[in-house]
């Protein structure tokens, strides 16, 4: 088995009259740089003892020294240390032989990518040395690590400003920073300003040791002793601040854990006298999703969109018409507003969606263990499963809460993912007549998934802007990540290969005669007339993604439990967000 690629994103580039277009995707820690043209692979990072500077004269290491001491870049040769390591630990030896690659997947995990508007910076967030790393991305498909900047706190979400002079991160402590892309504008050292992180003792006296105020006669509980004994164990370690030692900016902050954020620019209005607006969207664990300005004045806020009841873990602004927003989470729904206005437009339900899919999974197990092939994965069977309403309700064994363990669940597959796709026009539908089909650039489709589920909801936009049910795109496994290709007319699906579809820490049964055994990655592509356009499977017919599933990533030894419960963290990590209420 070989690790499937948590991260996806495309990108063309443009050099001279030449125009490159590359799949960039993360694996663990590595990241793999495909050409779209035929699938070849084009450059693996890390790369053994190798050494880059940064824009600044300094030079740092890669992940062959991997951890990272929090808020500056690191020398070659220094001692590293992960987050949760205690001891430290050195360059290793330069591996080789045809095992090399796979000695590359033991650093921190990948688990944010995102790339700049031109394709020229790849951005990557990793979470146990919390650290964000720049790199370029030259015409030859080759990766350049730029800049190495750790952060205070675990980055949750990356975002490329438009005019690509910065990198607005935020992070699970619920601040968002803006850093820049490359160098420093100001001499390292030097303060930044009243959104520098200091430290605590900068404002006099040090701080005084916390203690807890229960003692063994007050608790009552097994529970609370273990919570007690944790906290007498740790009282006497004062808790400090670190200082970064790279320019940042802190933009604003939330009480609760952030999940998600969109940097939006919205365009200058003549006609009204409008200038161009900035604007900085950002949800959190607490159902909140807040509208804040851009920077410089960050820090005022816009208002709020208010009506999940539970946590939002994903964001998206419709590329078609800015003003939407697309949001979802913990619910078995996701919710569309006017977001300027903080104005609810539509709440569309997938709970009858998401019980077809797992009824489809379950016909798929009946008929492998009878020996009969599973569900097509020709492209008519794409879009062959017959759903109920919108409206419809689900059984009631499928409403009632899951319980694991004392702990209720509310949904066990909450909304993992959400992109917004633009329906683009085809050169003869360009000279249409004026009385064909009105606002057709503003229309587009919107995806969902689900963690844990293999299929993908597609819903389309009238020329109203009005979302509405289209097809269900089943998948060889549980979907991770999207991207977009040739001009927003196919999508690239990464999925995971390893644990069985709708569950987790179970491994898929696998036939060694099987060809789609090692699939990472499918493609869908959109046939029909923009009216009537619809999504179809062409995983078998596109070379380049034929090459790109031959090539894979590192194998994944599934042999040790702990990497597979390693894997599932990294894969599933949206449910984590859930308020757990425990039974009595």
């Amino acid at each position: 088995m070989r690790h499937p690629f948590q991260c996806l994103e495309a990108c063309s580039l443009s050099h001279g009259n030449q125009k490159y277009t590359f799949l960039v995707a993360a694996a663990g820690p590595q990241i793999k740089v495909f050409n779209l043209h035929d699938g070849s692979l084009c450059f693996t990072w890390p790369q053994h003892n190798a050494e880059k500077p940064t824009s600044d004269g300094r030079r740092v290491a890669t992940t062959e020294q991997p951890g990272r001491s929090i808020g500056h870049s690191v020398e070659p040769g220094e001692k590293r240390k992960f987050a949760s390591d205690n001891e430290p630990c050195t360059t290793p030896a330069e591996p080789s032989g045809a095992g090399a690659q796979d000695e590359n997947s033991d650093g921190p995990p990948i688990i944010n990518l995102t790339i700049s508007n031109s394709g020229r910076y790849v951005v990557v967030g990793t979470g146990e040395d919390k650290c964000v790393k720049t790199f370029e991305l030259g015409s030859n498909g080759r990766l350049k690590l730029l800049r190495e900047r750790c952060m205070p706190k675990r980055p949750c979400a990356l975002v490329v400003t438009p005019d690509e002079s910065d990198i607005i991160c935020g992070d699970k402590f619920g601040d968002v920073y803006s850093i820049p892309l490359l160098s420093d504008r100001n001499p390292p050292g030097l303060s930044t300003g009243a959104s520098d992180v200091v430290s605590s003792s900068v404002f006099g006296s040090p701080p005084r040791p916390s203690m807890p105020a229960a003692n063994n006669s007050t608790v009552h509980t097994a529970r609370n002793q273990r919570a007690l004994e944790h906290q007498l164990r740790i009282g006497n370690r004062s808790p400090q601040k670190v200082v970064p030692k790279f320019e940042h900016r802190l933009l604003l902050g939330h009480v609760s854990l952030l999940t998600d954020l969109q940097f939006v620019t919205l365009p200058a209005e003549p006609s009204t006298g409008r200038p161009t607006r900035q604007y900085i969207i950002t949800s959190d664990r607490d159902e909140h999703i807040r509208i804040s300005r851009g920077p410089p004045q960050s820090h005022v806020i816009e208002g709020f969109c208010l009506g999940h009841t539970d946590f939002v873990s994903r964001l998206t602004v419709c590329t078609w018409r800015p003003e939407l927003l697309i949001s979802g989470g913990g619910e078995t729904e996701f919710y569309v507003w006017l977001w300027e206005h903080c104005m609810l437009l539509q709440k569309i339900e997938l709970s009858n969606f998401i019980e077809n899919v797992h009824e489809t999974s379950r016909t798929r197990k009946q008929e492998q263990t009878k020996g009969s092939d599973c569900l097509s994965n020709e492209p008519d069977a794409a879009i062959s499963t017959k759903l109920t309403p919108l409206d419809g309700t689900l059984p009631e064994s499928t409403t009632k809460a899951s319980r694991v363990k004392g702990v209720k669940v509310k949904n066990p597959n909450p909304i993992s993912g959400i992109w917004d796709i633009p329906l683009k026009l085809r050169e003869n539908e360009d000279k249409a007549p004026s009385g064909g089909r009105p606002s057709e650039r503003q229309q587009g489709f919107v995806i969902i998934a689900c963690e844990r589920l293999p299929a993908l909801f597609v819903f389309r936009s009238d020329s109203k802007s009005n979302l509405h049910y289209a097809q269900t795109l089943y998948l060889q496994g549980n979907a991770l990540d999207i991207t977009c290709i040739d001009d927003h007319r196919a999508i690239l699906v990464s999925i995971d290969n390893i644990l069985e579809c709708s569950t987790t820490l179970v491994l898929q049964q696998k036939n060694p005669n099987d060809l789609t055994n090692d699939v990472l990655v499918q493609k869908f592509l959109l046939e029909g007339k923009s009216g009537e356009s619809i999504w179809m499977d062409a995983t078998r017919t596109s070379p380049h993604v034929i090459a790109i599933n031959q090539v894979g990533s590192f194998e994944f030894s599934e042999a040790h439990e702990s990497t597979v419960t390693q894997l599932q963290a990294l894969l599933y990590s949206v449910s984590n967000l859930k308020k757990r209420i425990v039974e009595d």
